[in-house]
């Protein structure tokens, strides 16, 4: 998810579009995302706010995803809110270059599909 919110960054959401519905594979994530992906703002947080009820873990990694996405967020600030969602307390001790480190190599992974 991260990989995609920093290729959202550096290629654009076009780029990250034609990537969740064609290559990355995962019907949740595509639904998710697809129905967030709307013109209005206020539609788009009502969505994000239903969404999250969920008591699983995995699609609120993938509905915070998608919403970080649609709206640009921050790749470290993220990694953070993907913590407090599985419940992995990390007091910011990985050091933001780390974080991007590894961002990176899943970058390279989504671009060789």
């Amino acid at each position: 998810m991260l990989a995609l919110l920093r290729l959202t960054h550096e290629k654009g959401l076009n780029t990250v579009i034609d990537i969740i519905n064609n290559k990355y594979g995962n019907d949740e994530l595509i639904f998710f995302f697809n129905m967030m992906n709307v013109q209005s703002v206020e539609m788009r947080a009502y969505l994000f706010k239903e969404f999250k009820k969920s008591n699983s873990r995995h699609r609120r990694i993938l509905i915070n995803g998608a919403y970080a996405i649609l709206n640009k967020y921050d790749v470290v600030s993220t990694h953070y809110l993907f913590n407090s969602i599985i419940g992995k307390y990390s007091r910011y001790d990985k050091e933001s270059g780390e974080i991007e480190s590894e961002v990176n190599i899943h970058v390279e992974d989504i671009l060789k599909k």
